[in-house]
């Protein structure tokens, strides 16, 4: 159990963080980050996916084509300098870390990149299986 109470199963880091490994073919140094996820998380305005509290800018949910009506609010994100912040999901954990490993601003819009940050887990768990 992380210090926030909530049971994130490392496995399940560990298994996305692999992913992301074989994926860009380069050996990632889990001791350079940490994984936080925050208590004060919540669901999108349609409930189909867990946000963090931190709104997100608004243009990025545009072009993610992201419902207006919702407040824009961060999936995962990489806190200076070394920290990777997600949801218990860890829906957008693999982009968060491809953002940090790589320095990629927008790992979408590169094919090879796009390959690595695909979610494989579902936008609604709670971290807690592998």
């Amino acid at each position: 159990m992380d210090p926030t109470g909530q049971a994130i199963s490392p496995a399940l880091v560990d298994r996305l963080t692999r992913e992301v490994s074989e994926c860009l073919k380069v050996s990632i140094n889990t001791g350079s980050f940490v994984v936080k996820v925050p208590a004060d998380w919540g669901l999108s305005c349609d409930k189909s996916q867990q946000v963090l509290s931190a709104s997100a800018p608004e243009s990025g949910c545009a072009a993610k084509g992201l419902k207006n009506e919702c407040a824009c609010h961060w999936r995962a994100f990489v806190q200076c300098p070394n920290a990777i912040v997600t949801t218990p999901s860890l829906y957008l954990y693999k982009d968060a870390l491809v953002r940090f490993v790589t320095g990629s601003q927008d790992p979408w819009s590169d094919p090879a990149l796009a390959a690595c940050v695909a979610p494989t887990t579902d936008p609604l768990s709670r971290g807690d299986g592998p």
